[in-house]
């Protein structure tokens, strides 16, 4: 069974969407491949290979059109083609932990957070290097999303399902 991960706008785990474009961004891991999803019929079809694996965390950067990832293998931010899937290497986050990211338009700041430590992280999008926001106080941190409008970043506790803000 192909295992696809996409989470639900409402809750923003593990998602990336273009709002201005109407393109929702999902990362199929059994590919391991980029699809772009419906927003209309909630259907999936694959843009093509990311070349690395796990990469189960995405972020859009409506500011330049930059599509984020995380590989939970290789321990790499990537920027995405959302053309062609292709992942590029940007750096080494040092950790295979960060479970979720998000970006804030308005800061342009990419967020993480690492399950691992129960920590909220800012991550440079040139360089990749990590540096620590604080403690979120839950320890299981597998989704971010973050609304623009508001100034919100919004996560979930995958253990408890709490909506985090």
């Amino acid at each position: 069974m192909r295992r696809l991960i996409v989470c639900c706008m409402a809750l923003g785990l593990m998602r990336a969407a273009d709002a201005q474009a109407g393109m929702l961004y999902g990362s199929d891991i059994s590919g391991p491949s980029l699809v772009d999803i419906s927003t209309s019929t909630g259907a999936a079809t694959t843009v093509g290979p990311v070349g690395f694996s796990n990469v189960e965390s995405l972020a859009f950067d409506s500011n330049t059109s930059t599509l984020y990832g995380v590989s939970r293998a290789s321990t790499q931010l990537l920027t995405i083609n959302t053309t062609t899937g292709v992942g590029t290497v940007v750096g080494s986050v040092g950790t295979s932990a960060i479970a979720a990211l998000a970006f804030d338009p308005n800061a342009n700041t990419l967020y993480g957070a690492n399950f691992s430590t129960d920590q909220l992280l800012t991550i440079n999008t040139s360089t990749a290097a990590v540096t620590t926001v604080g403690p979120l106080g839950f320890g299981a941190v597998f989704g971010l999303a973050f609304d623009p409008g508001t100034d919100t970043l919004y996560g979930v506790d995958a253990v408890t399902d709490q909506l985090l803000t």
